[in-house]
């Protein structure tokens, strides 16, 4: 099985990359190009995480030194 990308101008495919030689069954899947509406959506998303690296790179601060101020019993 094969995922190949390509671009469809309403006549012609400009695949990615290079077609796979051989009999294939062939399902095509358009995917209306919205590049506007991708970018505000990428933009929205683009600081959602900052709070959750924030959290990471606390945890991983405190465990970096876990076992050095560990009392021996």
């Amino acid at each position: 099985m094969y995922k190949i990308k390509a671009s469809f101008d309403g006549v012609n495919f400009k695949f990615n990359q290079p077609l796979p030689k051989g009999n294939y069954a062939v399902e095509l899947t358009f995917i209306k190009s919205d590049k506007k509406k991708i970018m505000d959506d990428l933009l929205e998303l683009a600081s959602t995480w900052d709070d959750d690296v924030k959290l990471i790179e606390d945890v991983m601060e405190e465990r970096k030194n876990f076992s050095s101020n560990r009392l021996e019993l």
